[in-house]
């Protein structure tokens, strides 16, 4: 019996599965939230370039599970955010790109950071990812993190005065970024996909070798 005056309780969810989708989807509202926020504050300067990547680079993850969790409720982003009235244009673009913007738009530095450790690091990236091939993963969560490293180590050497800024493959590697950040964090890349990854990320690899001052 209703309360003269008082608001009836309103349930979002009467089972555990309903409920698991609102926290979903609460989760997936968080993250866009985090994600305009942090674009806001690196377009401001509020933060350092380096901790900017972080964050985002653990975003992005954070929203390929998220977004795959609510798949058959909001199938993409823009239509979650028609769905609950709401816009965060920053967050939306960053999403749709796969990247941070220091990657995407890496700025030079000034000062010299330790060529041959940065060159060292970035190599090791690339070894790292095409172990990962070679033993035998496939999937877009494993992949998309080894090769976001690399991509990473990239531009950071590409912004060292002497570093290499661009050769023969970068840009096929973010190409091949770009098409992971469209899959599922549980999908996999098929057959002839790892083989063509794989002989672009070779191919990279020793491009980047050849281009190495005094190599």
């Amino acid at each position: 019996m209703s309360v003269p005056g008082k608001f009836s309780e309103v349930k979002l969810f009467t089972t555990p599965k309903e409920r698991a989708e609102f926290a979903n989807l609460a989760d997936l509202y968080s993250n866009i939230l985090a994600m305009e926020h942090l674009e806001k504050a690196y377009s401001n300067g509020s933060i350092a370039s380096e901790e900017y990547t972080q964050e985002c680079n653990s975003l992005l993850a954070q929203h390929k599970v998220t977004l795959k969790a609510v798949s058959k409720l909001v199938p993409n982003l823009e239509q979650f955010m028609r769905q609950y009235q709401f816009e965060s244009p920053l967050a939306k673009n960053r999403f749709e790109e796969g990247l941070p913007a220091t990657i995407l738009h890496a700025p030079k530095a000034t000062t010299s950071a330790g060529i041959v450790k940065m060159a060292t690091n970035t190599v090791e990236t690339f070894i790292n990812t095409m172990d990962a091939i070679a033993v035998g993963y496939s999937d877009i969560e494993r992949l998309y993190h080894n090769l976001s490293e690399v991509i990473n180590h990239l531009n950071e050497f590409a912004a060292v005065p002497g570093g290499v800024v661009d050769f023969e493959g970068k840009a096929r590697l973010i190409e091949w970024l770009k098409t992971m950040n469209l899959m599922n964090a549980n999908e996999h890349l098929t057959e002839e996909q790892i083989n063509q990854f794989k002989f672009d990320l070779e191919k990279a690899y020793n491009a980047f070798k050849n281009a190495l001052p005094n190599s």
